[in-house]
């Protein structure tokens, strides 16, 4: 628990028993899921309750295997929190051995200056191994990316159960879910396997979250939207949670916890692309202008120092 509230995330080692993990491993295929996932996403948040000594609620769970990367293999938060922080947190369940990446102590930093971020970035990114059947968990505002680069097995399976609050805690009251926007999901699955690419976008992402708006930025939105709390669904879609009949269900889209349908605010049209576009895009379009100025002004040089000769 030190470890959660210092550094942001901590591990609980050998969490189930073998044999529960290889079952439900041997329902999750590369292309869906054979069994009612919810069952095992409450045995799993009860062990949470268990070591931390409380019950947990949860808004929206998700299980992929290697697919998950169109959103999560670049660094990101779970949660932005614009006016004040929260005590919300993400709980992993690894399936399959993996390896994750993290900013320690990035959790409540926000709107830092490029040196400032370039700081944390170097003093406390830690590349964490996690064994099948280890439960991480973290507040949502971390920094953190899932590394897809490091194996060929086919298989990456993994529960993520997210906007997790102590019970008797609500403050879903200042929550807003965006829900996802989906994109050319195969294409950035293969890039974010290849080292180059995933470096480039793992920057990307690092940057836009710690120092990509200001605090002025931050207020403005939460102001204009009346919410705090914002929890992207990315770029993966939601399913509607049915009981298990035996018929195959999705892999890698978001299920809403039936239990909590009157907690689940959604952020209406007419705020998502101005979202987007502060939070996320604005900056990837800077970034992408510096470089290639940058870039020009290389090749401005390089041509000036071979007609000098």
């Amino acid at each position: 628990m030190e470890n959660l509230n210092n550094k942001g995330y901590f591990i609980i080692k050998n969490c189930f028993d073998k044999q529960f993990i290889d079952d439900t491993k041997n329902k999750i295929t590369t292309d869906n899921v054979q069994t009612d996932m919810l069952e095992f996403v409450k045995v799993m948040m009860n062990q949470i309750g268990n070591r931390l000594g409380t019950e947990i609620d949860f808004l929206k769970f998700r299980v992929s295997n290697n697919n998950n990367s169109v959103d999560a293999g670049g660094f990101h938060r779970d949660v932005v929190c614009l006016k004040k922080w929260y005590p919300v947190i993400t709980c992993l369940t690894y399936l399959d051995d993996t390896v994750m990446e993290i900013i320690e102590y990035s959790h409540k930093c926000r709107n830092l200056r490029y040196i400032d971020s370039t700081k944390l970035f170097n003093n406390n990114k830690k590349r964490i191994t996690l064994k099948s059947g280890d439960i991480m968990i973290f507040y949502s505002t971390l920094l953190h990316r899932g590394v897809f680069t490091n194996t060929k097995s086919p298989n990456r399976r993994l529960v993520q159960v997210f906007d997790c609050f102590e019970k008797g805690h609500d403050f879903y009251h200042d929550l807003i879910s965006v829900l996802g926007k989906e994109r050319n999901n195969d294409l950035m699955i293969k890039l974010n396997k290849i080292n180059f690419t995933s470096y480039i976008f793992s920057m990307y992402s690092y940057y836009n979250f710690i120092s990509g708006t200001s605090k002025k930025d931050d207020k403005y939105f939460a102001n204009k939207i009346g919410y705090s709390m914002i929890s992207s669904d990315g770029f993966v879609k939601r399913w509607t949670y049915e009981p298990f009949n035996g018929q195959p269900q999705p892999l890698n889209v978001y299920i809403l916890n039936p239990e909590m349908k009157d907690k689940n605010n959604i952020l209406s049209d007419e705020f998502t692309d101005e979202w987007r576009w502060i939070f996320y895009e604005r900056q990837a379009v800077y970034y992408t202008i510096y470089i290639l100025i940058l870039l020009i002004l290389l090749i401005f040089l390089i041509v000036y120092l071979f007609l000098k000769k």
